[in-house]
């Protein structure tokens, strides 16, 4: 009985088969463009020789497990269907009405979707032959019997197969070791290439940034830290009266929060005066750093002021920020 299924070895071996003629292939084409080199030339085209080769066993190894996976899951399903499907009901000799019995049978295949199975019928009684599938369509065949110079053709055609079944073999043994790549070779392959990916994508993504002018803008800010920050404003403030600069606790999320506290040494500034003026002092001076102001804005209590300042650090934040 036919058996589609084979052993995990079968499914390896011509993988790195197909491996193995791509890599030839590829040797092959480079070779024919040395041929028409000069000597100078010859250097640069072995190395693009050597790179290609280096990413076409790479990918080859990258898509093997996958695609053995889906040969080995494709002939298990051909062999469910072959099994599992009855024997047509009712068939008799078209010749003598005679019962016929199933020979043999096998796979009509339009893809791996649609499989049909094909009985092949011989009537006990007078030999003659059918084919029928599943539904009971008729299959035509062409002869009871093959003819001489058919079945000397097959015979042929067998030989064939076989000296390419062990010239495949010899090519795969001599070769393999060359062009497929071991599981650690594979996985350092795999490493290196997704590495080598991502670094590429953070080129491209930076060059894109690169052209947005708010990028430009956003590096240019002054990336305070906390101290530099206490200083800067301290500075600033005290050269308008505003004096006594704390901060209080931070609170440390995607950004950091820190509560600030200024007292208005000129107490005959009006509170409405006071909270626009040190608002106003306060955007100016942080415009052109990685903080600002919260939006809930500035509180005014007996001439203290109380607001909240936020600090950005990550690129897309800082983008943000200067486009507001």
């Amino acid at each position: 009985m036919i058996k589609y299924l084979k052993s995990e070895s079968y499914y390896d071996d011509l993988y790195d088969l197909w491996t193995v003629e791509e890599c030839l292939r590829i040797e092959k084409q480079w070779a024919n463009k040395i041929k028409d080199l000069k000597e100078g030339e010859v250097g640069m085209v072995k190395l693009g020789k050597v790179i290609q080769l280096h990413f076409a066993k790479g990918e080859r190894y990258r898509s093997k497990r996958k695609v053995l996976d889906e040969w080995i899951e494709a002939d298990k399903k051909r062999d469910e269907k072959l099994n599992r499907t009855d024997v047509p009901k009712d068939v008799k000799c078209l010749k003598c009405q005679g019962t016929m019995e199933v020979t043999f049978k096998d796979l009509n295949e339009l893809d791996i979707n649609v499989l049909r199975v094909l009985f092949f019928f011989e009537c006990l009684k007078c030999g003659k032959r059918r084919g029928v599938f599943e539904d009971g369509q008729e299959y035509e065949l062409k002869g009871a019997r093959l003819s001489k110079s058919e079945m000397d053709q097959w015979d042929t055609d067998d030989i064939e197969r076989k000296k390419q079944k062990k010239k495949d073999q010899e090519l795969l043994e001599k070769r393999r070791a060359d062009f497929c790549l071991s599981d650690n070779e594979g996985v350092e392959y795999i490493l290196d290439s997704n590495r080598l990916k991502e670094f590429a994508e953070v080129l491209k993504e930076r060059e894109q940034k690169k052209a947005d002018p708010a990028y430009e803008e956003a590096m240019k800010l002054k990336k305070l830290t906390i101290v530099e920050l206490e200083k800067f404003l301290k500075m600033v403030l005290e050269k308008e009266k505003y004096i006594n600069l704390s901060f209080d606790k931070p609170i440390i999320d995607k950004h950091v929060i820190v509560p600030l506290t200024v007292q208005d040494e000129k107490s005959t500034r009006e509170e409405y005066i006071s909270v626009w003026t040190f608002q106003r002092i306060l955007k100016k001076a942080l415009n052109d750093t990685n903080w600002r102001l919260m939006s809930e804005g500035v509180n005014y209590r007996l001439g203290y002021l109380i607001c909240k300042l936020k600090g950005y650090e990550q690129e897309a934040d800082l983008i943000q920020i200067v486009k507001k």
